[in-house]
């Protein structure tokens, strides 16, 4: 569990006109949302500052409106949360410019086709196409992923300024989600450097085990990474060599497409 998420975090403060049970609320689900594991009762009302009975009543609420599961004494967060930022990333002038490309990709390639942008240490999904047999379901626009395991990640943190990029790297705990996941600062930053300057990122099992992907990014009209394109593959099919020989050329001319369509219809630094 992360640090204390109050009530009032939720809200601006000195606001008389604002529903206190809503900030409560929102504060549950934030620190559900910083527990993948869940959290019991007792977790949630220390990492709210509320009491045991107000954490429970909103657990349960959470429960019964299909925002949360129970399982014996821990919640967790269901996917239904993802609705809530769907339509965000979705109607996003980004999202919705590259949809058509995106999915005339996946059609094309037979692969997964994803676009996401850097929030932090994440990546968020804003759109995302499955082709007739996914590699894997439950994914759609709001999903967040570590961005340390994620090749998309690697090349939208590579545009970072070097500064920065150190220091998020160094003071982040990252968590290996696979046994292939990279956790250790200095080679992770390595990889990222190496990502930014060859300009794509192959990343193999290091989100889930057989799953590899292959991201370009996506830069504004000042050469700034405001979002990445990638493919899913599965690793028994393709190797780093395999996937940058048959997949990489396509995939930089649909982002290159996704540019050229951005920079006509929205000149200047692109907005979500």
């Amino acid at each position: 569990m992360r640090a204390m998420i109050r009530p009032e975090d939720a809200a601006p403060p000195g606001r008389r006109d604002g529903v206190q049970a809503l900030a409560r609320g929102l504060a549950v689900m934030r620190a559900l949302a910083a527990a993948p594991a869940g959290a019991t009762i007792a977790e949630a009302a220390r990492a709210t500052a509320l009491t045991r009975a107000g954490a429970r009543r909103l657990l349960l609420t959470l429960v019964e409106l299909g925002y949360a599961r129970q399982d014996g004494r821990r919640f967790q967060l269901t996917p239904r949360v993802l609705d809530l930022a769907g339509g965000l990333f979705a109607g996003s002038p980004l999202a919705r410019m590259a949809d058509p490309v995106a999915e005339r990709l996946c059609r094309e390639l037979g692969q997964t086709v994803s676009l996401g942008i850097l929030d932090g240490a994440d990546v968020v999904y804003l759109l995302r196409h499955d082709p007739p047999r996914p590699i894997r379901l439950g994914i759609r626009a709001g999903f967040r992923l570590p961005a340390h395991a994620s090749s998309m990640g690697w090349v939208l943190l590579a545009g970072l300024p070097g500064w920065q990029l150190e220091r998020l790297v160094q003071r982040t705990r990252w968590p290996a989600l696979t046994d292939h996941t990279e956790t250790d600062p200095a080679r992770l930053l390595a990889g990222i450097e190496a990502a930014g300057r060859a300009g794509h990122a192959f990343l193999d099992s290091t989100a889930e085990e057989g799953v590899a992907g292959l991201s370009v990014p996506l830069r504004d009209p000042g050469g700034r990474p405001a979002g990445a394109l990638n493919l899913s593959v599965r690793s028994a099919r393709f190797d780093r060599d395999l996937a940058e020989a048959d997949l990489l050329a396509p995939l930089r001319a649909a982002a290159a497409e996704i540019e050229a369509l951005l920079a006509a219809a929205l000149p200047g630094r692109w907005p979500l």
